[in-house]
C-alpha cells in the first residue's frame, strides 16, 4: 500500500472520530467500516492503531459524555383536568407528578415548552382519576408520587402542607413554627404562594391569622370552593 493511501485512510479514520466526537454516538456514512483482505496491511493495521489509540482517549470520553448528558434528559409530559375550580395544568415526569397549577407560565423550575402533551401518561392518568374523585367528595387523600422542585426551605414548606389534615386549615404562623423558625412568617407566605403542586399539597388549608382566606394562585373562589368541599360547615371570610 502506498504512503498517500496509508494517509488517506488514516485521515478517514480521524475524521470519522472527529465526526463522533463532535456530535456524539451518531456514526457518519461509511465510519466503523471493516477493510477486506486485499486492504489489510500489517504495516498500515499497526500505524492505523496507533492513530486510534492516540484519538480513542479524546473520542471515548467525548461519547461517555454525550451519553451521560442524554441519559440525565428528564422527559416531561403534561395534560390539562378541568375541574369545578377551572382548567387545571398537570406536569409529570415518568415517575412523579411535578406540577399542579392554574397557568403553566407560573412554573419557574418546570420545562413546560419541552413537556410533551400526553394525557394517557401513567402519572397523568393516576393523578387525575384521583382529582376527579376529590372533586367528587370520594377521596380525602392522595395517594401519588409527588417531586417538589425549590429551595430547601420551600420544600420544607410544602412538605408541611402534606401534613394539614383533610377539612382542616392551618396558619402561615402555626407552618412557620412547624418548621421550627417563627420568624419566617412572610417567607412562609411566599412559598405557599409557589407551591408547584396546588390541591394535593393543600396550600389552599393556609389561612391567615384572623381566618382570611388571603392569596391563592386559583383565586380566593377556588380557594373558598375547596375548603367549602372540605369542610361544608365551616364560615368562610372572603378577603
Amino acid at each position: 500500500m502506498s504512503s498517500t493511501t496509508l494517509r488517506s485512510k488514516v485521515g478517514q479514520i480521524r475524521t470519522c472520530l472527529k465526526n463522533k466526537g463532535e456530535s456524539g454516538p451518531e456514526r457518519s456514512e461509511g465510519c466503523g467500516a471493516v477493510p477486506s483482505p486485499e486492504q489489510s496491511h500489517p504495516l498500515s493495521e499497526g500505524l492505523l492503531s496507533l492513530h486510534f489509540q492516540q484519538e480513542f482517549d479524546f473520542t471515548s470520553a467525548a461519547i461517555a459524555r454525550y451519553a451521560f448528558s442524554m441519559s440525565n434528559v428528564v422527559r416531561h409530559f403534561r395534560a390539562t383536568l378541568d375541574s369545578p375550580v377551572g382548567t387545571l395544568s398537570l406536569v409529570a415526569t415518568d415517575d412523579a407528578l411535578v406540577a399542579l397549577v392554574w397557568r403553566l407560565q407560573s412554573l419557574t423550575r418546570v420545562p413546560v415548552e419541552q413537556a410533551v402533551e400526553d394525557p394517557e401518561h401513567p402519572v397523568l392518568r393516576e393523578s387525575m382519576r384521583q382529582l376527579r374523585e376529590y372533586f367528587a367528595g370520594t377521596r380525602r387523600q392522595f395517594e401519588l408520587p409527588l417531586e417538589f422542585r425549590g429551595t430547601d426551605f420551600q420544600r420544607g414548606v410544602w412538605s408541611a402542607l402534606l401534613e394539614i389534615p383533610y377539612g382542616e386549615t392551618r396558619t402561615y404562623g402555626q407552618i412557620a413554627e412547624k418548621l421550627k423558625n417563627p420568624a419566617a412568617v412572610r417567607a412562609v407566605g411566599a412559598a405557599n404562594g409557589r407551591n408547584p403542586i396546588s390541591i394535593i399539597a393543600p396550600c389552599h388549608r393556609v389561612i391567615g391569622m384572623s381566618g382570611d382566606l388571603t392569596g391563592f394562585g386559583g383565586g380566593l373562589d377556588a380557594k373558598a370552593f375547596l375548603l367549602s368541599l372540605e369542610a361544608p360547615q365551616r364560615e368562610l371570610l372572603a378577603g
